[in-house]
């Protein structure tokens, strides 16, 4: 499996592990600890993370796929990323539960820009006949990192209180976003030369 590979699924497993930590606890962490919060105003503030992140890559896919090489996916991707790092820190000041949502928000954002980047440089380095182990691959890692920390999730909260979970978070997510800055500036090159390739030949043959 060649490099850029490898850090994009390095990428989305250090992302997926650290968002595991806080994820599963964070509507406790809401009623617990954030003023003005009611029932309806904790789902709201949990799911809007997902739900910005579904809209602004549907947003920002349909102004990267207009282009034929991988500038404009790997800029919005970096951007993305580094949104999704600095995020979690909001928590560590929150008080009331507009300062959740807006986090959220900010946070959904963040991976809305990131992945339409991400899945297309990934699908364009893919090794022939190798692509569902490849995928795979990415899928076990986000799962086995997701899960793991799920699993130790409730009890850092239990003996060492919230606020070392958001730093888990931050952590990972500044692991992922070193994978992120690596492609940028180690690889940069060898992603801005790789094109689609029934658009290459088309240019190629046609002149479009």
């Amino acid at each position: 499996m060649n490099r850029i590979l490898r850090l994009l699924i390095l990428s989305d497993l250090f992302f997926w592990t650290g968002l595991g930590f806080v994820g599963p606890i964070l509507a406790i962490y809401i009623n617990d600890d954030i003023q003005n919060s009611t029932l309806g105003l904790t789902g709201l503030a949990v799911s809007i993370f997902w739900i910005m992140k579904a809209l602004v890559a549907l947003l920002v896919s349909r102004y990267t796929d207009h282009e034929n090489g991988n500038w404009h996916k790997l800029t919005t991707m970096v951007i993305g990323y580094i949104i999704a790092f600095l995020s979690p820190f909001g928590f560590l000041f929150a008080k009331d539960i507009v300062d959740i949502i807006f986090i959220q928000f900010i946070f959904g954002t963040g991976m809305g820009m990131a992945y339409p980047g991400w899945m297309t440089i990934f699908s364009r380095f893919l090794e022939t006949g190798k692509e569902g182990f490849a995928w795979s691959l990415d899928g076990a890692g986000i799962g086995l990192g997701n899960s793991a920390a799920i699993a130790v999730s409730g009890f850092v909260a239990e003996y060492f209180g919230f606020t070392a979970l958001f730093l888990l978070t931050i952590g990972f997510n500044f692991l992922s976003l070193l994978c992120i800055l690596m492609l940028f500036f180690k690889y940069r090159e060898e992603i801005l030369s790789k094109k689609h390739k029934l658009r290459y030949i088309a240019g190629r043959l046609f002149g479009v």
